[in-house]
């Protein structure tokens, strides 16, 4: 048995044992699981089916929208000025750059949104707040353009907003659905647990390799603990979107999952719900 074929079904048995535990959690949170609305139904449903749900702002209809939208905007104005640092693929916003858009950060506390994490993940959550990137349209295939899953928890939740327009020269975010995963021991990786595409072709063909294009404002919820994913190297345009991070307020790598804002000082200076600040008060 090859080295990476043993590492694998090791992967995969551990894989087993979590999500049978997750499961026996889910079952005793469910009575508490709060009400979803009714138009993240269908999307609720995509996320258990494939993994992954593409929707747009204007259909999710979270109040708000429009100021952090334009909060995005002033934040991705500054890492305009930026270059990615040596080495590296992509311009990151700072954290004070994000706390300084409070309506940015708020957008991913809305009750709405929460309750669809929740459902989803099965469990009490924690918000932890967003990053912001612009992928550099360099053509290099490094890091997260290759084919990888996250190790947060079972299950987590990122949202994605594109900021601009993403066609396939923009570097789309891109999955193959669960439906169409393969079982973790059959993937060969290589350092960080990335695979390659000429790996990956072997064991899932390339037209069931989901590209999320869309025009500015388009939304992708997607587990990426659960789906193999990259962002394609984008080739003519910079992609600029930004990723609100959620998963359960007791995650197995909490190293992993720690908040990317200051909590402390926007609970002190927003009003929020009981609910969202359960969401911002996880220890770990």
């Amino acid at each position: 048995m090859s080295g990476y074929v043993f590492k694998g079904l090791r992967r995969h048995l551990h894989l087993l044992r979590t999500q049978l535990m997750h499961r026996r959690k889910c079952a005793v949170h469910q009575i508490n699981l709060p009400s979803l609305p009714a138009h993240y139904s269908g999307i609720l449903q995509e996320l258990r089916e494939n993994g992954a749900s593409v929707t747009s702002l204007e259909r999710l209809l979270v109040p708000g929208t429009a100021q952090a939208l334009a909060g995005l905007d002033r934040i991705f104005a500054e890492t305009d000025f930026l270059q990615a640092k040596v080495g590296e693929y992509a311009v990151h916003a700072t954290q004070s750059m994000i706390e300084e858009e409070p309506d940015v950060v708020r957008w991913g506390l809305d009750l709405g949104l929460l309750a669809l994490v929740e459902h989803y993940i099965g469990l009490p959550i924690a918000y932890r707040g967003l990053t912001a990137r612009r992928e550099c349209a360099d053509g290099k295939m490094s890091g997260t353009r290759m084919w990888h899953r996250d190790d947060e928890d079972v299950a987590i939740l990122k949202i994605i907003i594109y900021v601009n327009d993403v066609d396939q020269e923009t570097g789309p975010f891109q999955y193959i659905p669960s439906t169409n995963t393969p079982p973790e021991w059959r993937v060969p990786m290589i350092e960080s647990s990335r695979v390659r595409d000429e790996e990956m072709s072997g064991l899932v063909q390339s037209k069931f390799w989901t590209s999320c294009v869309g025009p500015r404002g388009t939304v992708v919820i997607v587990d990426p603990c659960r789906v193999y994913h990259r962002g394609v190297v984008p080739k003519l345009h910079d992609r600029k979107a930004a990723f609100f991070c959620f998963n359960s307020s007791e995650p197995l790598n909490p190293q992993w999952c720690q908040p990317l804002f200051n909590r402390e000082s926007f609970i002190a200076n927003n009003l929020i719900d009981q609910r969202q600040l359960s969401a911002l008060k996880y220890k770990y």
